[in-house]
């Protein structure tokens, strides 16, 4: 039963269905939860690796291969190509571990700017000789935001397979409900017939 077939209840967008809300919600939930997984238990290692070895200084800083653990691609990237991470983890040595880049031909470049913007650094540096540090006066802020405290996979997973299982529920269930809504309606205009003529 769709949502327009109601005689009580009108609805006047037919693309919009009930469906699709409860869909866009639930799915919406799940990209944010995955997003909260990957930046504090993914990104997050970063950060706590660095507290844990007090790179905190230029002085203090360590090499890429050492921070103690997988540095992998969008670890790295992040780091060293001007991700989320680069607001907080500084490179130490920049003119040694510079990249120097051939220059895009100038349609490639119109292109990674209109899919990409310009928030990306124009430099790139090498895992292999950079050094990073946590910059200490966004140390803290590092620590809260990249907290692994509350963030657990196995309850994304749970979760998501609950809600899931709810939004299942919802999407059978509350046809009905205003199925039932609209019957009631009916019966109480039809107790006082005057009233509605």
């Amino acid at each position: 039963m769709t949502l327009t077939t109601y005689q009580n209840l009108k609805f006047d967008n037919p693309i919009m269905t009930l469906a699709f809300i409860i869909w866009g919600v639930y799915i919406g939930f799940m990209i944010a939860g995955a997003m909260s997984i990957y930046n504090k238990c993914y990104l997050g290692e970063v950060v706590r690796a660095l507290v844990k070895k007090g790179a905190c200084s230029p002085e203090s800083a360590v090499a890429v291969k050492d921070i103690g653990i997988k540095m992998g691609y969008f670890r790295r990237r992040n780091v060293l190509s001007g991700g989320v991470l680069s607001k907080y983890v500084i490179i130490a040595n920049p003119e040694e571990s510079l990249i120097v880049k051939k220059p895009l031909n100038t349609f490639l470049a119109a292109m990674k700017k209109f899919f990409l913007g310009d928030s990306e650094r124009s430099v790139e540096y090498s895992a292999d000789t950079a050094k990073v540090y946590l910059l200490e006066k966004k140390r803290i802020q590092a620590e809260l935001r990249f907290n692994k405290k509350g963030t657990n996979i196995w309850m994304f997973i749970v979760g998501a397979v609950v809600f899931f299982a709810l939004a299942v529920a919802l999407t059978f269930a509350i046809p009905y409900v205003l199925e039932l809504l609209d019957e009631a309606v009916t019966t109480y205009k039809n107790l006082f017939p005057s009233k509605y003529a």
